[in-house]
């Protein structure tokens, strides 16, 4: 539930409610406000940050990269390659880099109880990219980056999954047996397949900000460095460098409107959060409720909190993903 919903709900809750449910509320609401503060804060910082080094780092030749100095932040440019490409198995594309997950839902047909259960198992190959521009080459690990790369999902009943999909169910039941055996001699079942896709297209044009490192030192390819520098990317995107800063500065600026809306909420909810709490704490109950309540109140701040988080970061990153390819397709 987002805090906009909780703040209509808190305006219908008064000294007539439940002290305990009035508490909830009160807690759920402020909770998730202080969580949204925070987090939209961080995200804002570290985008703004992105947009910022991009306006400032200047796009260098990779063989001029590779005389160094090392160690220090760099703005590449060129095309992606890869020893060995992957096929991505959606959309049948070779890929330089790419991330996979796969979500299998099972679920039962019992309204009073937990109705559902997942399993999630991720394949991604998102280093040892190797971009060239004409001046030399490097490798660029995109594991921990911001990435602006393209996407598709896709969602089957398990009896209509492609032979692939399927494939992946059947490891799925291998690795999680006895987790699987005990969901099934509860009444559940599988019923879909769900897969989602990120890839990085081979021989793409690939801009890339991050962290230059300089290749081994004895020139030792056994571990998979091909004997190349490394960035280490923070930024990964197939747009251009404009759009791709204009991608970081919307989600920046949304994540700011969103922080400094949660803190104003959260500023003119917080007499009405001690003031439920003081009604709560001062109501008898017995220890036995205290701990239910207790739990039921925690995991609704949990629930409540995540999904406000999640629809920011999927807000901003959907429309500066736009943003930032739009500029990609307009070349």
């Amino acid at each position: 539930m987002e805090p906009g919903l909780f703040l209509i709900l808190a305006q219908t809750c008064g000294p007539t409610c439940d002290p305990w449910f009035d508490a909830l509320l009160a807690l759920a609401t402020t909770g998730s406000l202080f969580l949204v503060t925070v987090f939209g804060f961080w995200v804002s910082f570290e985008r703004l940050r992105g947009f910022r080094r991009i306006r400032r780092l200047s796009t260098e030749p990779i063989g001029t990269v590779l005389t160094g100095p090392f160690d220090r932040l760099v703005e590449l440019r060129g095309q992606a390659k890869r020893a060995t490409a992957e096929r991505m198995l959606l959309t049948d594309t070779m890929a330089a880099a790419g991330k996979r997950t796969i979500t299998v839902t099972w679920a039962r047909s019992v309204f009073w109880k937990d109705r559902f259960r997942f399993l999630r198992h991720e394949e991604s190959f998102l280093n040892q990219i190797v971009l060239d521009d004409g001046t030399g080459q490097i490798l660029v690990d995109a594991s921990d980056a911001h990435r602006y790369w393209l996407s598709k999902a896709a969602n089957w009943k398990i009896e209509e999954a492609p032979d692939w999909a399927r494939q992946r169910y059947e490891e799925l039941r291998q690795r999680h047996g006895d987790t699987i055996a005990s969901w099934e001699d509860s009444g559940f079942s599988a019923r879909s397949i769900e897969v989602w896709e990120e890839y990085l297209p081979i021989g793409s044009e690939l801009f890339v900000v991050g962290r230059l490192q300089p290749a081994p030192g004895n020139g030792n390819t056994a571990n998979g460095s091909l004997g190349l520098a490394t960035v280490r990317a923070e930024v990964a995107s197939l747009g251009r460098e404009s759009s791709t800063g204009y991608g970081l500065l919307l989600e920046g600026i949304l994540a700011l409107l969103a922080a400094a809306g949660a803190a104003i909420g959260l500023s003119r909810l917080s007499s009405w959060f001690v003031d439920a709490w003081a009604r709560y704490l001062a109501d008898q109950r017995s220890l036995w409720d205290r701990v239910l309540e207790g739990g039921i109140m925690l995991v609704v701040l949990a629930v409540a909190s995540l999904l406000s988080l999640v629809m920011i970061v999927v807000t901003g990153e959907i429309l500066g993903k736009a943003i930032t390819l739009r500029g990609r397709k307009s070349e």
